[in-house]
């Protein structure tokens, strides 16, 4: 995660760390196998085997292009999202399967499905419909310059998604974990009281 990592090195200079993308099934199953350590992710329902650590709960945004019927709008409730059709990323991307988990939406399975967040971004950017974005994303995007989305905030209540840490059960790694969560936890933004999150369920 760019937002923490100067403080990560700057806390923890000893710490070595390699970095792969997965998805969530990759993941886990590399995990299992030990060919990786830990993992940082939307936390899931309990695994067999596995330890996990919470780390922050993301808030998740409804972006839309400018011109979308939602623009004006200062929020959206999760019960107005009931049926909406949004574009969302690939099938076995967690983004996209909480979405529907979250929000109980349906994607326009037979319309687009985007491989990454950057092409929902471009998508939406087009006017070509509306996306959940999660926060870490929304404040990369702003800061790059990107003033093309509108960011609508979901309420009653605020809608997020759980990350955090999951490790082999009995890992020596896992003071490291703690250690990590820590550096990385004092850096985040401060979560809501009414922020509502679900496990993902796979």
């Amino acid at each position: 995660m760019a937002k923490t990592g100067a403080t990560v090195s700057t806390l923890l200079p000893e710490l070595k760390i390699e970095l792969h993308e997965l998805e969530t099934h990759e993941l886990l199953r590399q995990l299992r196998s030990g060919d990786i350590d830990v993992g940082i992710l939307v936390l899931p329902q309990a695994q067999v085997g596995l330890r996990s650590l919470s780390l922050w709960q993301e808030k998740l945004w409804l972006g839309v292009g400018h011109n979308h019927e939602w623009a004006q709008k200062k929020q959206v409730t999760r019960t107005q999202l009931l049926g909406a059709e949004l574009i969302l990323l690939k099938e076995g991307h967690c983004l996209a399967d909480q979405a529907q988990q979250l929000c109980q939406i349906k994607s326009q399975s037979h319309a687009f499905r985007g491989a990454s967040l950057e092409n929902l971004r471009y998508m939406v950017s087009a006017g070509n419909g509306a996306t959940l974005v999660p926060q870490l994303s929304m404040e990369a995007w702003i800061s790059h310059g990107d003033n093309t989305i509108t960011y609508i905030p979901i309420t009653e209540p605020n809608q997020a998604r759980e990350l955090g840490f999951l490790a082999r059960s009995g890992s020596a790694y896992w003071p490291s974990v703690e250690a990590l969560n820590s550096a990385m936890a004092s850096v985040l933004p401060e979560v809501s009281k009414d922020t509502q999150t679900l496990p993902l369920v796979i």
